[in-house]
């Protein structure tokens, strides 16, 4: 019988935990692109690339009669003449422009060593670092914010047992 408050304890914990340690991948994902974006333009090949497609994602809300688009980005299919060989690859971060750049020619900054790893840097790729920024850290305020919770209900659960 006295094993079932240990039980209950470890399982309560894991539940307050859960959301933070999706904090904290979420928070590992867009560090790595923001990290890949930073070796990219420190020591990027600079190169050529044709858009061969574009889509616009969106995410909208409706409310009664009201549309609202609050987010907007673009998916681009890129062909990058690389000295490795020619590749068709999407870029490490999407771009935030609105503008759809199929059969133009852009931009590009490649990795040396790999030919499918590349941003096409200009004004979208700002505002597409700075969403990165932003989910970075929020996920790690969620997953402090998670482990404060976790040690609060800790804590309170271990002052309540019996010694």
């Amino acid at each position: 019988m006295q094993l079932m408050p240990a039980v209950v304890l470890a399982v309560m914990t894991l539940i307050v935990l859960a959301p933070g340690m999706i904090g904290l991948l979420a928070a590992i994902r867009h560090g790595r692109r923001l990290w890949r974006v930073i070796r990219l333009r420190r020591s990027g090949l600079r190169l050529r690339g044709v858009v061969l497609q574009s889509r616009a994602r969106r995410i909208t809300n409706t409310h009664e009669d009201l549309t609202q688009t609050d987010l907007t980005w673009r998916d681009e299919l890129i062909r990058v003449a690389h000295p490795a060989g020619v590749t068709d690859g999407r870029p490490v971060v999407p771009g935030a422009d609105s503008e759809d750049r199929t059969g133009q020619e852009v931009d590009v900054l490649a990795d040396p060593h790999n030919p499918r790893v590349f941003i096409a840097p200009g004004v979208a790729q700002r505002h597409a670092v700075g969403r990165q920024v932003i989910w970075m850290l929020l996920g790690l305020v969620g997953f402090a914010s998670s482990l404060g919770v976790a040690s609060w209900f800790v804590g309170g659960i271990l002052e309540v047992l019996p010694r």
